[in-house]
């Protein structure tokens, strides 16, 4: 029997919990840029487009899926690990070095992604004072939140959190559905009174077409390519779930990955039905928070 298929003292995540941890790693960061990413040069076609959602989610989870088994062929517990069963111990800080640059460049993105979703909030509870400044919400959220976040070595940990953030994520998906099919940001309403010229919806002629590729289409890979990574958290997913087996690990993988690549979809059509050329990178800023009250509730729910 291989590591992989036998027990171990700290594997704690069942597998319904590993597939809510796994879409709470992904689409958070993941949806929310990707409208923006489409409407790039006028929009990406219909066809190339999905065809971008499903070549970046299915390589990026069938890539996940070989880490994990090269980690159990070489009984490796870390991505450096295997780098040096396969290539060799001398450059292995090459890769630590590199994993170490991506983790921390994530924790960055992520501090400036959540800094900027409570500064807004914050800003309109507190007029004034530290809480009304960004750069002291940034500095808080990130030692107070992020840096113990990143210290877990037990990921059964963020059981709840990941189920909330699920829970949210759906919120925030069906919330702009809701918005667009009842048409509050639509042209004539009297919502976009409470909008800044930039961010009043506006699209091209045609608004969607069925195939086409621009430069625009490089910033939607880009973005795709952002959106699915999460391979830094392969081996310890694979180590951690109870009676770990490849064929468990893979179902978890197809559901997580398969489940993300969905919200993906509807996140990148509806906002780009919504906004059109004028979506956001980060597409809650497209909304009019004050007034909007469902709006207000969705960065808290993200």
């Amino acid at each position: 029997m291989t590591k992989y298929e036998s027990e171990h003292e700290h594997k704690t995540i069942g597998m319904a919990t590993l597939v809510i941890n796994i879409i709470a790693d992904l689409c958070p960061h993941g949806m929310l840029p990707l409208a923006y990413g489409f409407a790039q040069g006028g929009p990406t076609g219909l066809v190339p487009a999905l065809g971008l959602v499903l070549l970046f989610g299915t390589a990026s989870g069938y890539s996940m899926s070989l880490l994990a088994k090269l980690a159990n062929e070489t009984n490796s517990d870390n991505i450096g690990g295997v780098w040096s069963c396969l290539i060799g111990s001398d450059s292995q800080w090459v890769v630590d070095a590199s994993i170490f640059s991506l983790c921390f460049g994530c924790c960055i993105f992520y501090s400036a992604f959540v800094g900027d979703i409570f500064s807004a909030l914050s800003s309109i509870v507190f007029k004034q004072g530290l809480f009304s400044k960004r750069w002291f919400v940034l500095s808080a959220i990130t030692v107070g939140i992020l840096l113990p976040l990143c210290l877990l070595e037990d990921l059964s940990a963020l059981q709840f959190t990941s189920l909330v953030g699920v829970a949210g994520i759906l919120y925030t998906t069906f919330f702009h559905i809701f918005r667009y099919l009842c048409g509050t940001y639509s042209v004539g309403s009297p919502m976009l009174a409470h909008l800044s010229g930039k961010l009043i919806p506006r699209w091209p002629s045609p608004k969607f077409v069925l195939f086409r590729t621009n430069g625009g289409s490089l910033v939607l890979m880009n973005m795709l390519c952002v959106a699915f990574l999460a391979h830094y958290n392969a081996i310890s997913y694979r180590n951690e779930l109870k009676n770990s087996t490849p064929q468990r690990f893979n179902m978890a993988l197809m559901l997580g990955f398969g489940t993300a690549m969905a919200v993906f979809v509807l996140m990148m059509l509806y906002g780009y039905s919504l906004f059109g050329i004028a979506a956001q990178p980060l597409l809650l800023n497209n909304f009019a928070r004050t007034q909007d009250v469902l709006a207000s509730v969705a960065p808290l729910a993200v």
